[in-house]
């Protein structure tokens, strides 16, 4: 009977760290982190120019020049 009840506990518990974790946010939104939601424009503002600068460096070179 000892062993049922810990093992009933121990589903209690399961559950109730399961259905906080359901409760949180799917996206890592600044406010998570404890930022301000502006700091999302930046990362993404730097994170866009750090794209196109690998974009322009896989462009062909060529020889030519004018």
């Amino acid at each position: 009977m000892m062993m049922m009840l810990m093992k009933d506990d121990e589903q209690m518990v399961i559950d109730v760290v399961s259905e906080y974790i359901d409760k949180m946010p799917l996206a890592n939104t600044p406010e998570v982190f404890g930022l301000h939601p502006n700091a999302e424009i930046g990362y993404y503002t730097s994170a866009a120019k750090e794209m196109w600068s690998h974009l322009t460096d896989l462009q062909p070179q060529t020889g030519h020049t004018a």
